[in-house]
C-alpha cells in the first residue's frame, strides 16, 4: 500500500550513497522512478545520503582479500548504510552508486533480489559517467 493509503500503489524507499563524481542527478532519479511507475506502479522514493570513500573496485561476492583499492559489498553496507539514521534501516534499500565491479568489471549494475544486494556501477564505462538511469533501473 503506498504512504497515501492507495492499495494500488507500493512505495519503496532507496538510501543512495555514492563515491566522490558518481551521485546520481535528478534526471537519473527520475527517469528510474517513471520506469518503476509505469511499469510496476511502484513509487519509488530516493534519499541522496552519503558520499562514501573513492575505491576502483566493489566486491559483490565479498572476495576483495588481497586485492589492492578493493571494499566487499558488505563492509561498505555496514559502514555506510543509514549510519546516521538506523531507524531506517529495516524500510529502505541499499544503492550505492560505486566505480566498478570487482568480479564482472564491465558491467553497469548489479542486483541480487533475494539477498536484496544491488549496486550500481558505471564508472568505468564513461568518465565522467552517463546521466541516465540504465544502470540503476536494471539493478
Amino acid at each position: 500500500m503506498s504512504e497515501d493509503g492507495d492499495p494500488a500503489v507500493k512505495d519503496v524507499w532507496v538510501e543512495i550513497d555514492y563515491m566522490p563524481g558518481y551521485a546520481p542527478s535528478t534526471t537519473v532519479r527520475t527517469n528510474a522512478a517513471n520506469v518503476f511507475q509505469t511499469d510496476g506502479n511502484i513509487r519509488i522514493h530516493h534519499v541522496v545520503d552519503t558520499q562514501i570513500p573513492y575505491t576502483q573496485w566493489v566486491s559483490v561476492e565479498n572476495n576483495c582479500a588481497g586485492a589492492a583499492n578493493c571494499i566487499n559489498y558488505t563492509t561498505l553496507k555496514d559502514s555506510y548504510f543509514s549510519s546516521s539514521n538506523p531507524e531506517r534501516k529495516p524500510y529502505f534499500h541499499y544503492q550505492p552508486f560505486v566505480n566498478a565491479q570487482f568480479e564482472k568489471q564491465t558491467s553497469s549494475g548489479f542486483g541480487w533480489f533475494y539477498s536484496q544486494k544491488s549496486l550500481v556501477s558505471i564508472g568505468h564505462v564513461l568518465s565522467p559517467p552517463p546521466d541516465d538511469a540504465t544502470g540503476y533501473a536494471h539493478s
